[in-house]
């Protein structure tokens, strides 16, 4: 009896007789989804023939899917998703794995043409705002943009690089001295991006480059502050280490108040929305000389704003971490040994735009 009770407790309840349970189950259920989703990502993003220490970083990925699985009583069925898994590995593999692991083997090199591209396109738009025009006007640049393939394609390299910086950060932590991971790790992008598509509806719905503009500066500023806030203040960081009984309760907790962190900045954009009016910032934009200078000023505002927005997301548990450290009176002694032990790749992700 009590060897039973000292062991990790299953993920998924066992009692189906009351409405409590069948919701409790169906709540577990959707965790071990989560999870299973996070244990796929770490499996085939991890495996390369472009890592140069691949046998280890396999070893050490097994035994944190293996830890992981113990941690929620879950066994090789519980996470078995086949559906899930033929959606995604290819992408995983054959794209996110090899990009991380280039990045990894050529990151000055990365790290170059990713600053000269902003570079050049911040110079652009500072040349452009020297050539304003004395009164604004329409000039059908949103129309032009909404018709463009190329903003598709954008859109997917902006989302893959995100995807590589985070996966990349990730694999810093599986390469320090001691491999641990904060779950679940791909919820809150995903959360994140549901929300983002009703927020994009309200950005542009003017259909107006200047106001579209101005409304998604201050929007991104906003989400931005307010998902770092939430983050930081309510948002527990799971630990299986410290109560391996109750990781899935930890688990269960972290889920709903990500969840609760992006559906309160989403209504406080909702009112933000409902009170905007077009300001300075739409007058400076319908002051461009030409189409070509909105899209490239509109492509800096989306990239950087977008980056900080996704970066903050991606790294939710992260600040829940920092923030439980701070306020639990462990900022004074426990984040000097933090910063020490931080290993240099660590540093190297944390320093890059």
């Amino acid at each position: 009896m009590d060897s039973q009770q000292s062991s990790a407790r299953p993920l998924l309840a066992a009692e189906n007789s009351t409405t409590n349970s069948n919701s409790k189950g169906l709540i577990d259920r959707f965790i071990r989804f989560i999870i299973s989703f996070d244990l796929i990502f770490l499996t085939y993003t991890f495996d390369s023939c472009f890592d140069a220490e691949r046998e280890k970083t396999k070893a050490t990925v097994k035994e944190i899917v293996e830890d992981t699985s113990k941690s929620l009583g879950m066994d090789k069925n519980d996470r078995k998703y086949e559906w899930l898994e033929w959606m995604t590995w290819w992408y995983l593999s054959y794209l996110l794995a090899p990009s991380v692991f280039l990045v990894e083997k050529y990151k000055k090199l990365v790290l170059f043409f990713f600053s000269l591209a902003i570079v050049g396109c911040v110079s652009h738009t500072v040349y452009c705002l020297t050539q304003l025009v004395p009164e604004p006007r329409e000039l059908n640049t949103f129309q032009r943009m909404e018709h463009s393939p190329m903003m598709g394609i954008i859109l997917l390299a902006c989302t893959h690089f995100i995807c590589v910086t985070f996966a990349y950060y990730n694999l810093t932590k599986i390469r320090s001295a001691t491999p641990k991971l904060l779950f679940p790790l791909l919820y809150c992008f995903f959360v994140g991006k549901g929300f983002m598509a009703t927020r994009m509806v309200l950005s542009y719905s003017s259909g107006k480059m200047g106001s579209a503009l101005d409304y998604f500066i201050w929007q991104e500023l906003i989400l931005t502050f307010c998902h770092a806030a939430g983050s930081f203040l309510i948002v527990p960081a799971p630990d299986n280490k410290k109560h391996d009984d109750d990781y899935a309760t930890q688990i269960r907790q972290c889920i709903w108040r990500i969840l609760c962190v992006d559906g309160g900045k989403t209504i406080v954009i909702g009112i933000f929305w409902l009170c905007f009016r077009p300001g300075f910032l739409s007058l400076i934009v319908d002051r461009f000389p030409d189409q070509t200078s909105q899209i490239v000023f509109a492509l800096v505002v989306h990239f950087v704003l977008d980056m900080i927005q996704s970066f903050v997301t991606f790294f939710t548990v992260y600040l829940g971490k920092c923030g439980r450290t701070l306020m639990n009176g462990e900022n004074t002694k426990q984040l000097p040994r933090l910063l020490s032990s931080t290993t240099s790749a660590e540093k190297k992700i944390l320093l890059m735009p």
